[in-house]
């Protein structure tokens, strides 16, 4: 049997459907549906530009770009797990903060997991999210709801290699972007 995940990434109309679907009635469903509908419902951004996928570490994709939202704007990772978002790092001008063990969506918080970071500057964006990416991935692999993804190891060079790779794009963004300022 195929995991909803791929169901719902591989069909327009399931994507459409799942939008319009109110997210109580995806909560309501057991785990193993409701959190690949959930994480599928919120996998696309709209509002990201220049945006690099790697592939790594493990099985898992590392995207890496330029975020804009309500007004603030800033260097973002995400890395995915199939169209699960595992980790989320957003580091915007006004309020930075990382989306730990995203996919758990019946916490008291609304299901965002979030931690806000201190404000950053210029090339600490980078290194913020070179760091996120590098160390405290193990710690969302680990709290995520799926067993599968919770069993996952990760060998720790190659999530040093892509955060490195990660961290180069969001340098030279910030820079093109402080450049155009």
């Amino acid at each position: 049997m195929r995991p909803v995940s791929s169901i719902v990434a591989g069909s327009p109309l399931a994507v459409r459907v799942l939008r319009r679907t109110p997210p109580r009635w995806l909560r309501a469903l057991p785990d193993r549906v409701s959190v690949p509908l959930v994480a599928a419902r919120r996998h696309e951004r709209a509002n990201v530009e220049d945006v690099v996928l790697l592939e790594g570490p493990g099985v898992l994709t590392t995207s890496a770009y330029w975020l804009t939202t309500r007004g603030d704007e800033g260097p973002a990772a995400s890395v995915f797990y199939g169209c699960e978002e595992i980790l989320r790092v957003d580091v915007l001008a006004t309020a930075p903060h990382v989306h730990y063990g995203f996919n758990r969506h019946r916490g008291s918080d609304g299901g965002e997991g979030r931690v806000y970071l201190p404000p950053v500057v210029g090339g600490d964006a980078a290194a913020r999210v070179h760091h996120e990416l590098a160390h405290n991935l193990p710690v969302c692999l680990g709290s995520h709801p799926r067993r599968a993804v919770r069993q996952m190891r990760i060998d720790q060079s190659e999530a040093e290699a892509v955060a490195g790779r990660a961290a180069r794009h969001l340098d030279a963004l910030v820079a093109t972007r402080v450049a155009r300022a």
